[in-house]
């Protein structure tokens, strides 16, 4: 025992045990040995694909493996970045997994990102990047450097994005799905193909006879190389599917919005995935096949193959996109759901013996108007053709207008660049609806006219010309609700309406007598909103341009000219200013209106005391304000006490009547617009309410 550093005494003596310092060295070894010797054990059995055998739901992905060409090389030194750091990194995770499987809480399709730098470590592809193009199965030839390296389609590529287990029962294999998304998408039209590179860029054309149905044989070569035919030309149903990423497999993954709202984010999508997560491409994207197609039925390619974007203009106009400056606006029908061929239904007029070989053409009919709208949509769809075609009759020489200006203005004014921007989307516009059938959405069409008439104004602004003016202005600027829907359908066109509960709107006579359009105050895309806001009125009745105050303020007009109507009889004087000075002389625009504005108005053409003048004006009228409500009040209250007596109080009534009646119209037209006409109409009504008084104290 002496090694171990104790000193045991012998049997028989008179001795006891002595524990030398030896011991505790030796103690203290062991006790570091033994836990080194099992973590490194730990560490070895955690490293062998064995270990990843004992979980059930590892056995598909380790039975992929063992029988891959990867299967003498351990799971991690793949799942394993190169360097101590990422190792220790991975094996927490690891840890986390442990963890899950004891709660239960673990997924039965586990997922790892591997790392381009485990595949290309020291003694495994090292080297790859720089072996030049290899062959792969069917005489393909690739080279990994320029996908690697370089950015493919502005995308960064991954070795995962091509080598994955996308396809269980395969480990690391070639994914060729991935191949296909990147060198065809988008690539591919109804009569056209363009893939990324070009078919020959991975493989040839077979070489040899090629025995065909019939006894006919055919080699590529007199095709391919002596008079350079396309792939296409017969292969052009080489390829099936899209490749889009629809935004349903997102959900399988995440569910916070602030990462879905990053769907339309297709760089960040690939940097964040691709480039920085190492996900396969086809865990987002649908699946694209090629292969060549060797037995096929005739026409198998479509009819878009010769007839290509027939009615895009119509189906574009119906769904109501497409147009320049002009928001989405679909056709209230087709919202509903409603497809062509309900209003298609009118077999056009062709000869029968012609139609069992060309087909048969269905033409729209006022027939299914009336059948889902009823009898008063009889005569509709004419006049929406007639208005579309004196609308774009009427825009026609608005744009030759606008043309002529562009062409003959010098090249060195500066709104040119801009005046030609506008013209070319006025052209499209125009275009748009002449040739994609404004009928298919007509309040989309009109909207999409009346940003043409809008931008050839503009144009002939910006280059110095006067706008032309059209015969049907006011339909093209907006007002064609009345004349599309409305008049036919019934709906009333009121007199007045109120907005925002206290303010009524002449509406009928915004229409007829100031000029307004119905889109200037309602929205063209959504039926019966109103966009106008208070600020929006006070823009356009408050303009520096609007000399028609007399429109919406009659009354205060009325004071100040001394044109009033009175219940009460009293000398009618005009305001000295009338017919010398118009509103806007006392009026500032653009000010708040109060009464210190008004003052301060008053200073440009008087003295500066003026402002205690309208001060004075104010209170002279303001008192006699105060009198004539106190008696009229007294008044009133009078008149109601006395027929609850059942008095007669027919004149005392009629007095107090019209008292009020004028007091109202000085309130309504404030009296400052005349102060001795509004003093003496407020004394009258004072001296009505008193005499009011005494008749009913009789």
């Amino acid at each position: 025992m002496a090694f171990w550093g104790l000193h045991v005494p012998p049997p028989g003596r008179q001795d006891r045990l002595h524990i030398r310092p030896r011991f505790f060295k030796v103690v203290g070894t062991v006790a570091v040995l033994i836990p080194l010797v099992l973590l490194g054990t730990a560490y070895k059995v955690s490293t062998s694909p064995l270990l990843c055998n004992q979980c059930h739901i590892m056995k598909p992905y380790y039975q992929a493996w063992a029988t891959s060409k990867h299967n003498f090389v351990p799971c991690v030194d793949c799942h394993y970045p190169p360097g101590f750091r990422d190792t220790l990194w991975v094996k927490w995770q690891a840890l986390a997994q442990v963890a899950k499987w004891a709660t239960q809480t673990y997924s039965s399709k586990p997922f790892a990102e591997i790392e381009d730098a485990s595949c290309l470590r020291s003694q495994c592809h090292s080297t790859r990047l720089l072996a030049g193009k290899v062959t792969f199965k069917r005489g393909i030839t690739f080279d990994h450097r320029p996908h690697l390296e370089q950015p493919r389609r502005g995308r960064q590529l991954r070795c995962t994005s091509c080598h994955s287990q996308i396809v269980v029962g395969t480990h690391i294999e070639v994914t060729e799905t991935t191949c296909f998304l990147c060198h065809f998408k988008g690539q591919r039209s109804a009569r056209e193909l363009h893939p990324i590179g070009g078919c020959p860029l991975c493989h040839q054309p077979p070489k040899g006879d090629i025995q065909l149905a019939g006894g006919t044989v055919f080699n590529h070569k007199d095709f391919v190389d002596e008079r350079g035919a396309q792939c296409q030309k017969c292969h052009l149903d080489a390829i099936q599917g899209d490749g889009e990423a629809p935004r349903e497999r997102c959900f399988t993954c995440h569910n916070e919005p602030q990462k879905l709202a990053k769907y339309e984010d297709h760089e960040f999508l690939h940097q964040f995935h691709v480039a920085q997560h190492n996900i396969e491409c086809t865990r987002c994207h649908t699946e694209i096949k090629h292969q060549i197609q060797t037995r096929k039925e005739p026409l198998a390619v479509g009819c878009a193959a010769c007839h290509e974007a027939k009615h895009s203009g119509q189906r574009a106009m119906y769904l109501g996109v497409g147009g320049k400056g002009s928001p989405n606006i679909p056709s209230h029908m087709y919202t509903a759901r409603v497809d062509c061929v309900a209003c298609h239904i009118a077999p056009k007029a062709e000869d029968a013996r012609r139609t069992q070989f060309t087909g048969r053409t269905f033409e729209a009919s006022e027939v299914a108007c009336i059948s889902c709208h009823g009898k008063k949509y009889a005569g509709m769809l004419d006049t929406w053709k007639r208005t579309m075609d004196t609308m774009l009759a009427d825009l026609k020489p608005k744009l030759d207008g606008a043309r002529k200006a562009v062409a003959e203005a010098a090249k060195n004014v500066r709104a040119l660049t801009e005046a030609k921007r506008l013209l070319e989307a006025a052209e499209f516009n125009y275009d748009f609806v002449e040739n994609g059938k404004g009928v298919h959405n007509i309040f989309y069409a009109a909207d999409l006219l009346q940003g043409v008439n809008g931008r050839a104004n503009q144009v002939m602004k910006l280059l110095g010309k006067s706008p032309i003016t059209v015969p049907h202005e006011n339909l093209i600027r907006g007002g064609y609700c009345a004349t599309l829907c409305h008049s036919q359908a019934g709906v009333v066109f009121k007199p007045e309406v109120r907005f925002e509960t206290r303010i009524v709107v002449p509406h009928q006579n915004h229409f007829f007598q100031y000029g307004a359009v119905c889109t200037d105050c309602h929205s063209p895309d959504k039926h019966k909103a109103v966009t106008i806001t208070p600020q929006g009125c006070q823009a356009c009745h408050h303009s520096a341009t609007n000399d028609k105050c007399i429109n919406c303020h009659p009354a205060q007009a009325g004071l100040y000219a001394a044109t009033l109507e009175t219940a009460l009889p009293v000398k009618k004087d005009p305001n000295p200013m009338a017919g010398k000075v118009e509103c806007v002389g006392c009026h500032d625009l653009t000010k708040k209106h109060s009464v210190a504005a008004q003052a301060e108005k008053c200073t440009e053409c008087h003295d500066k005391g003026y402002k205690d003048m309208v001060a004075m004006w104010q209170g002279q009228v303001g008192d006699a304000q105060k009198a004539a409500r106190a008696a009229l009040g007294r008044a009133e209250t009078s008149v109601a006490e006395a027929k609850k007596a059942r008095r007669d109080v027919a004149a005392a009534a009629d007095l107090v009547a019209k008292a009020r009646k004028d007091f109202d119209v000085v309130v309504k037209a404030k009296g400052l617009h005349n102060p001795d006409l509004a003093e003496a109409i407020l004394t009258g009504s004072k001296q009505a309410a008193e005499h009011a008084l005494r008749l009913l104290a009789k």
